[in-house]
């Protein structure tokens, strides 16, 4: 049966469009290394490298979350470092003091605890890209004094205070690092699922009284001490008890550094942890997104051969038409 010469053309041209096509997919796979361009071509590799890279960008988020935090809590090291050493300070010039039977120099010592007193309060009202501190979840300066010369909390009286839970701002402020943040019944975070990136100021310095009335706060112990220097007849046994309160309170401030250095580490932990989490996914999206270059190349150049191929074929196949005899 003879076939008719239309035909023939027509399944060469469908062939030789097909081997183009082909060519050109494989050309644009070698360029960009992609494997697929179209979910379509792909859907299940495509579906998985959507998940891949959702997790990748998280896991970007979560560790520019815990730089910026890691940032803030060694600010507030360094501030709790250096109120830390202005109570040492004023505990030896108090002791110093007591000692003393000059009047005016206990004058001066007693400026000199106003003055350590101010400095704390200054360095308790630092601020860090915005955002003060030891302030909780107020932000503004946390820390003034009142009228009567004893130190305020956003306001609030610390010398009356019972529980830290009795200044409403003074609550911990929780950020998302990738545990699974959880809530509780209550709307409150779950602490061991988010990372406490706050610090409270009351917590450093104390609040209310002890047993024997003297003020908890470091602040009002100061300004107590300076009072009592200021007396004709000092009472160096209640000036001795404000010494052992002042050495009582850089005790805790020191374990307060402390737990702010654990949760450095902790956070150099975890951006190392996201770090290796972000590493073996981008192996997994590169696997299912990015070519194998030496098996691509490979398969363009055979395209390519089957491509020249089929162009000398194209002079056999082909027929003349009646217009080539012609000429």
């Amino acid at each position: 049966m003879r076939v008719p010469g239309s035909i023939t053309n027509r399944r060469y041209m469908n062939n030789y469009n097909n081997s183009l096509a082909r060519l050109n997919k494989l050309s644009d796979k070698v360029s960009s290394w992609r494997k697929f361009d179209k979910v379509s071509e792909d859907p299940t590799a495509a579906v998985n490298a959507f998940l891949v890279r959702d997790q990748i960008a998280k896991n970007e988020m979560y560790e520019t979350n815990l730089k910026s935090a890691k940032d803030l809590l060694s600010s507030a090291e360094t501030s709790a470092t250096k109120v830390a050493g202005s109570i040492k300070l004023a505990s030896t010039n108090l002791l110093k003091a007591i000692n003393g039977t000059n009047a005016t120099n206990k004058e001066v010592m007693a400026q000199q605890l106003e003055n350590y007193r101010d400095e704390i309060i200054k360095t308790m009202n630092n601020s860090f890209s915005g955002r003060y501190i030891f302030s909780g979840t107020k932000n503004e300066a946390p820390f003034t004094l009142g009228a009567d010369g004893m130190l305020l909390f956003n306001g609030q009286s610390v010398a009356t205070a019972t529980s830290s839970a009795d200044f409403p701002s003074n609550k911990s402020v929780y950020i998302d690092i990738g545990l699974g943040m959880k809530f509780n019944g209550s709307g409150e975070v779950d602490p061991q699922t988010a990372l406490k990136i706050s610090t409270s100021g009351v917590d450093f310095l104390g609040f209310g009284v002890d047993a024997d009335g003297l003020d908890n706060n470091i602040c009002n112990e100061l300004t107590k001490a300076a009072q009592l220097l200021r007396q004709n007849n000092i009472d160096t046994d209640e000036c001795r008890k404000y010494v052992k309160k002042l050495d009582e309170q850089h005790t805790k401030v020191l374990t307060g550094i402390a737990d702010l250095g654990n949760r450095i580490n902790y956070i150099d932990y975890n951006i190392e942890r996201l770090d290796s989490d972000t590493l073996n996914l981008q192996q997994t999206q590169n696997n299912l997104e990015v070519i194998n270059p030496a098996q691509a190349i490979t398969d363009m150049k055979t395209e390519e051969l089957s491509y020249k191929t089929c162009l000398q074929m194209g002079s056999r196949l082909i027929q003349n038409s009646l217009f080539d005899y012609l000429k």
